[in-house]
């Protein structure tokens, strides 16, 4: 079984994140789409974590908007990666019928309203890297961890990959990886996505043989 996947409710709660192990999960921080700033301990918990953490700000507005995104990505990520399993951080008690489904499939996921001081951390043999941020912490930029370049090809990549597809489909095609890592960086504005997770996206594309990159040269077959 391969690292569990933790999806934090952040409209409905404000966890620990320090509470987690960096490198023996993945994290998905879900916003509301008019969500504007993050607390201070959330900035300096999320370099920590690098490649495997995403925030994902959510589409259109409404009481269960945030809801039916983390049910979607729950789903997506099931159907791509059989075996994978769920923790929900959230207060709301609507996700539960929602759980109970998901188990009679065989899928493992659970709900919990914090994250415990029992999931503890990995002792830290060097100091965390430090958050950039803007003056009104609007902003939070990760820094490239170390060997990002053999990070894994993860789920949300892929879904970010396809919808840079798309966008070439209709736009002038970048012909070398550093103007193509700058149109993937724009496309997903104001995201501000690291570089790291751009680097995720074009694996992605090399991986379904969306792109091929010699050198610094980038050619293209989207079909």
């Amino acid at each position: 079984m391969g690292k569990p996947y933790y999806l934090i409710d952040f409209e409905n709660v404000r966890p620990a994140l320090d509470r987690l192990p960096p490198g023996q999960c993945h994290v998905l921080v879900f916003t509301g789409e008019t969500t504007k700033r993050i607390d201070v301990d959330l900035a300096f918990a999320l370099p920590r974590f690098g490649a495997d953490i995403q925030r994902v700000a959510i589409s259109g507005t409404g009481s269960n908007a945030l809801d039916f995104h983390i049910a979607f990505y729950i789903g997506h990520i099931a159907a791509r990666e059989p075996g994978a399993s769920f923790v929900i951080v959230s207060k709301d008690t609507g996700f539960d019928p929602l759980i109970r489904h998901l188990k009679d499939k065989g899928i493992a996921c659970r709900r919990i309203a914090d994250i415990p001081a029992a999931a503890g951390t990995a002792p830290a043999t060097k100091a965390p890297p430090v958050a950039k941020k803007s003056k009104a912490m609007t902003v939070v930029v990760l820094p490239e961890p170390n060997g990002a370049a053999a990070e894994p090809v993860n789920a949300l990549a892929d879904e970010r990959a396809s919808k840079i597809v798309r966008c070439l489909k209709k736009a002038k095609r970048p012909t070398k990886t550093s103007t193509l890592a700058t149109f993937i960086g724009a496309t997903f504005q104001p995201a501000k996505l690291d570089a790291a997770a751009i680097k995720a996206v074009i694996a992605s594309l090399q991986k379904a043989g969306k792109v091929a990159i010699a050198g610094t040269k980038v050619t293209y077959k989207l079909g």
